[in-house]
């Protein structure tokens, strides 16, 4: 999975807008990362070869958002 483009609300904490990433394909799964702000977060192969991804909103600041490629099998070098 790579990020080509990622922005959202910023907070120390990422507490407003996020997108959180999971293992295994389930909320309840190893959490991978949870992302925030304008910083592009680095490029991630599961483990597990499933995913959970999780975006959470809220009603005030609104950014561009983000965008995702992702690719099943082997990566090409």
């Amino acid at each position: 999975m790579e990020f080509e483009h990622f922005e959202l609300e910023h907070h120390s904490d990422c507490q407003y807008d996020f997108l959180e990433v999971h293992e295994r394909g389930v909320a309840t799964g190893p959490l991978v990362g949870r992302y925030c702000g304008r910083d592009t977060p680095p490029g991630y192969v599961s483990a597990s070869n499933s995913l959970y991804l999780n975006f959470r909103s809220d009603y005030s600041v609104s950014r561009s958002g983000f965008r995702i490629r992702y690719k099943t099998g082997e990566w090409e070098n």
